[in-house]
């Protein structure tokens, strides 16, 4: 018996080993069969190295395979099209003169080529047409967009740097609304400057480097600081400030513009609590771009800082700044109007300039209307004064307080003042200045106070 129960234990034991054996080989055979899909990038540079050993190393093509999704939707790995879009890739590669191919992290690849870049950008260009193509003809568009980058030398550059070569030719080709691009040295430098500018912008609203400086709005009537614009300075990587210009493009490119905005908000809406019974400030206006303002979250975000920091509604002015292309849609809009009727001013910025138009007098509920400089600047001559004269008159009529902006000297104000005009703002009351300075342009909160006391004792 003792003997039946060893052989059933041995058949039992060799049946494990078989079944054992078998999984280790279909595994053995599907690890083999991805390595010669996506031998890694170990593999490709051990090809690309030999190659550089003889001064005559394979093309580095990067692949970029996109979403054409809104990026808070994006997914964070390669979506199920995307892999099917790869293994055609792949197999595209192989029969265009491919070498090898690895996966480059976040769903693009990496290619070793033989292709000359004449080739390279014929075929490339090629496959991404058909791709766009194939798609457009199964109806409805593909959600995936196909970028090449190129990069080849005589052996001078490591397989790491000459990867990097070839991802930044693939994202100057984006930038370009190209299909494919060569690398180009100087294209690449301002590329890798506007992107080490991208990354200085986001550390630097992590690390709140960023310094708030005010430009004060005065009263035509009696030449008082009545308050001021909120302005955004970022401090350099190694000195000095960077100028909005720079930073505010790198914002736009990398689709920051709710973070960065709310960023600034809360800044200045914690630098006003500090000053509430210090100083008179009858508005403080805050930057927003029209992206920011249409967007679900800013309502709740102004409601909220404003609660959190203890101000008044009426001391909060968001201000609707001038862009390319600018349009107030109905989720701006209405956004805008709630906010308003919750004591919330609005300011519209720029007027006269650019996309601004007269519609949005009528469209957004606005409380001050900011004269543009160039208006001013024309008032020179006859009739830019009897325009600029109609356009304060029209706001006025409208309901609106009416600032003008870009003063810079004495018969300027004088005209301001004399057209109606509330308020001003530019150089010629005062720069850009730091909290410190502006603290000290603004009235004293206990002056005024006592003023408006002894004023009512001598009404009654």
């Amino acid at each position: 018996m003792d003997h039946f129960w060893a052989a059933v234990a041995a058949a039992f034991a060799l049946l494990l080993a078989g079944v054992a054996f078998f999984c280790l080989h279909l595994t053995q055979r599907d690890t083999g069969r991805r390595k010669r899909i996506d031998p890694g990038p170990a593999a490709l540079r051990r090809t690309y190295d030999a190659g550089r050993r003889k001064s005559a190393p394979p093309a580095l093509i990067y692949v970029e395979v996109s979403q054409n999704v809104p990026k808070p939707r994006r997914e964070a790995g390669p979506s199920s099209a995307g892999k099917f879009l790869r293994e055609r890739l792949l197999g595209w590669s192989r029969r265009e003169g491919g070498v090898q191919a690895a996966e480059a992290g976040g769903g693009d690849l990496l290619l070793l080529s033989g292709m000359a870049p004449a080739d390279f950008l014929r075929r490339c260009s090629a496959l991404a047409d058909a791709w766009t193509r194939q798609a457009q003809e199964q109806g409805g568009g593909d959600p995936h967009t196909l970028h090449f980058g190129y990069y080849r030398d005589k052996g001078l550059v490591k397989f790491e740097e000459a990867a990097r070569r070839a991802r930044l030719a693939c994202r100057c080709a984006a930038l370009d609304g190209k299909a494919c691009g060569v690398y180009d040295f100087g294209r690449a430098h301002l590329l890798e400057r506007a992107e080490k500018l991208e990354d200085h912008v986001m550390r630097s609203i992590r690390e709140n480097r960023f310094l708030l400086e005010f430009q004060p709005f005065v009263s035509l009537t009696d030449g008082r600081a009545a308050g001021g614009e909120v302005l955004a300075r970022m401090q350099g990587q190694e000195r000095g400030l960077v100028m909005p210009g720079r930073f505010l493009s790198a914002v736009d490119t990398i689709d920051a513009h709710g973070q960065f905005d709310e960023y600034v908000f809360q800044k200045a809406c914690a630098w006003l609590s500090c000053q509430l019974e210090k100083k008179e400030v009858r508005f403080l206006s805050c930057n927003f771009s029209r992206r920011t303002m249409e967007s679900a979250r800013f309502v709740p975000v102004v409601r909220e800082t404003a609660a959190r920091y203890g101000l008044p509604h009426g001391m909060i002015a968001l201000e609707v700044t001038e862009e390319e292309q600018a349009e107030s849609s109905e989720a701006m809009r209405e956004n805008l109007r709630q906010l308003h009727e919750e004591g919330f001013l609005i300011f519209l910025d720029d007027f006269g300039a650019g996309v601004t138009t007269l519609a949005e007098l009528w469209q957004l509920p606005i409380d001050v209307v900011k004269m543009d400089k160039g208006l001013l600047d024309a008032a020179e001559t006859e009739r830019g004064r009897l325009l600029f004269c109609d356009l304060v008159r029209l706001a006025k009529d409208l309901g609106c307080l009416v600032l003008c902006e870009g003063i810079e000297r004495a018969e300027q104000a004088e005209l301001a003042r004399g057209a109606g005009c509330d308020l001003a703002q530019g150089y010629y009351f005062s720069a850009p200045v730091s909290a410190a300075d502006f603290l000290a342009l603004l009235p004293d909160a206990r002056a005024t106070k006592e003023q408006a006391a002894a004023g009512q004792g001598r009404r009654t």
